[in-house]
């Protein structure tokens, strides 16, 4: 569900959403991994801005920054 609305949001392939998400996957093994690749920065760097942003998107880390941080 969250692919789907991430999809409509950024208006990005669905193809590319998948490749980004076994890419990051591949890098930092898992949703803990991207999470902290996300909140630290290297993310951004390493699969580029775009993907990181999707990712944030998929995972609720904007939110969640929005309201706690």
């Amino acid at each position: 569900m969250e692919v789907a609305k991430v999809v409509a949001t950024y208006g990005v392939p669905v193809f590319k959403v998948l490749d980004w998400i076994r890419k990051a996957r591949k890098i930092w093994g898992g949703v803990t991994g991207i999470w902290r690749a996300i909140r630290s920065g290297p993310a951004a760097a390493e699969i580029g801005p775009e993907a990181a942003a999707v990712l944030e998107g998929i995972l609720g880390y904007g939110s969640i920054k929005e309201h706690c941080f």
